[in-house]
């Protein structure tokens, strides 16, 4: 019958802190799970609670060896800190004092570096009667436990025999493998004599695809001429198809933006947008804000990867008045300002001064008149030659004096954006440039004869600006929007 003793013991390992046990508990040598502890466990009085934990019991038995078990402790109520260690028979084996017993007990979670352990527990194992077999002695346990040995050792001796059989099968299988890769081995000889054959004819095969390799690379500088020209196009075509989809975009009408403070560069205004929208009209803060311009404008140029600037929303230029225009043809500066815009009702004023200062000329020389071929102003003092006659062809103007002809020479074109005249050796261009972002865009071309000395430029209304270059092409720098302009300069 199961002896149980029951103790109350602390982890706090004061001086018989909570501890029932008052003398050793005696045990016999041999027995088994006869004595059971019941322990209850506290820590600094408290309850400990065991949900989670794992108790071992910890000893060193008389004869040295040390002993932890766990198998043999329950927890029957861990709320309430209760434990059951039944003593198995490893622990009577060796009679003596056991001096050093006690519970540990530790956190279940493999992270938890937690423990704890109770205060000793004191054992004596008398020693019982040692137990010798002789000849005679009936003792049936061991009968039994010695013919268990005996049929362990015939079934070993069994399964020996077995795996011995087995192995030598091994050995036959591979020997068997052996046979087959000498076979394989004789095989593969003979491929590589074969392939030796096939790298001989691969050789032939080579110089003959060198001849087919020298003609290809001719066939290929030829490709490779025509794959730069179509390179070419096809960047060009990717271009005009990338402007044409901003211009499509831009057709169907913009989105406006107003940029925030970090969403564009504070000393050159660009928006400063991760993923910008082509079809978007962007705006930030303009760096000299004005009543009529809050806003600097700008638009995402898809195909070149940049952002486009075109002016603000209000532009304002003043109108050049009849006084300034007058000013200037008497070679001075009205007031001292730039930058007005020419209108027609100037233009005409500009026409009609300058039509005053080239006026048709009277002379009554005619071509007969003339021995040396050259048409003088000493030979036109009669009126007989007139600017008649020399736009009819009568006399022609490559006869004339230089002075007179650029006096009384004409040419010019228009069209639904541009027109242009010359007066003699004055020349004036008026028109209109439209664009969809800032820009250089040639659009016109000069005669000779026609063309300025120097560089000649003046504004557009839209902020930029036009120029007659001395090889006679005109060259608006755009802003996005009509680009009005007038040029008005001598020729070279």
């Amino acid at each position: 019958m199961l002896k149980t003793i029951t103790l109350t013991l602390d982890v706090e390992k004061g001086d018989d802190r909570f501890a029932t046990l008052d003398e050793r508990i005696e045990l016999r040598q041999g027995d088994a799970l006869a004595y059971a502890l019941e322990v209850s466990l506290r820590e600094k009085s408290e309850v400990i609670d065991l949900t989670g934990k794992a108790v071992r019991f910890y000893c060193q038995l008389p004869d040295g060896s040390v002993a932890i078990d766990g198998g043999h402790v329950s927890v029957p109520s861990p709320q309430d800190g209760v434990i059951r260690y039944e003593i198995p028979p490893e622990i009577t084996q060796t009679a003596g004092n056991i001096d050093m017993a006690y519970f540990r007990i530790t956190d279940e979670d493999p992270e938890s570096r937690w423990s704890a352990s109770t205060p000793n527990i004191p054992l004596s194992i008398r020693r019982g009667i040692a137990i010798k077999l002789r000849d005679g002695d009936y003792f049936p346990e061991f009968d039994a436990a010695l013919a268990d040995l005996e049929a362990s050792r015939v079934a070993y001796e069994q399964a020996e025999d077995a795996r011995q059989t087995a192995e030598a099968a091994r050995a036959t299988a591979e020997e068997a493998r052996a046979a087959a890769e000498l076979l394989r081995l004789t095989a593969e000889e003979g491929r590589d004599a074969a392939e030796a054959e096939r790298l001989a004819a691969e050789l032939e095969r080579g110089a003959a695809e060198l001849d087919r390799l020298a003609a290809e690379e001719e066939r290929e500088a030829a490709e490779e001429d025509r794959a730069l020209a179509e390179l070419g196009r096809e960047e060009a075509e990717a271009y005009r198809r990338a402007k044409f989809a901003e211009i499509e975009e831009l057709a169907d009408g913009l989105l406006y933006y107003f940029c925030a403070d970090g969403e564009y560069d504070p000393d050159t205004r660009h928006p400063i947008i991760a993923e910008p929208h082509a079809g978007t009209h962007y705006l930030t803060p303009a760096s000299h804000p004005t009543e009529n311009n809050h806003w600097d404008e700008w638009l995402w140029d898809a195909a070149g990867q940049r952002w486009e600037g075109y002016g603000s929303q209000d532009v304002v230029i003043d109108p050049m008045t009849v006084d300034q225009a007058e000013a200037l043809f008497g070679g001075s500066e009205a007031d001292g300002a730039e930058g007005e815009l020419v209108t027609r009702r100037i233009l005409r004023f500009v026409l009609g001064k300058l039509g005053g200062i080239y006026a048709k000329l009277v002379h009554t020389h005619s071509g007969a008149d003339l021995t040396d071929g050259t048409v003088t102003a000493a030979k036109l003092a009669s009126g007989a030659v007139t600017q008649a006659k020399i736009a009819d062809g009568s006399v022609s103007l490559a006869k004339c004096y230089s002075t007179l002809r650029d006096s009384v020479s004409r040419a010019g074109t228009s069209s639904s954006t541009i027109q242009w005249a010359r007066f003699g050796k004055i020349v004036v261009i008026a028109g209109r440039c439209v664009a969809t972002s800032e820009s250089n865009v040639t659009v016109l071309t000069l005669p000779a004869g026609c063309r300025p000395g120097v560089h000649a430029e003046a504004p557009t209304v839209t902020g930029g600006y036009a120029g007659a270059n001395t090889d006679g092409t005109v060259v608006v720098h755009a802003k996005p929007g009509n680009n009005f302009f007038t040029l008005c300069f001598p020729t070279a």
